[in-house]
């Protein structure tokens, strides 16, 4: 799976999510608060990453 854009993670997040837990939940705050400019990208990121490994997905 490649996301190349904050808008596919947010997609990803909320339509194609495999499990809905908290790093999920954060992942979808965090980057919320990136499009909004209140948090930067790169914590939106490693939410995202986080949320990915809970999820039982590893990086290539």
């Amino acid at each position: 799976m490649s996301v190349t854009t904050i808008e596919s993670a947010r997609w990803l997040l909320e339509r194609k999510w495999p499990v809905a837990d908290e790093s999920r939940n954060m992942a979808l705050q965090r980057i919320d608060q990136a499009m909004e400019c209140l948090a930067p990208v790169a914590a939106a990121r490693e939410a995202f990453v986080s949320a990915a490994q809970s999820a039982g997905f590893h990086p290539a």
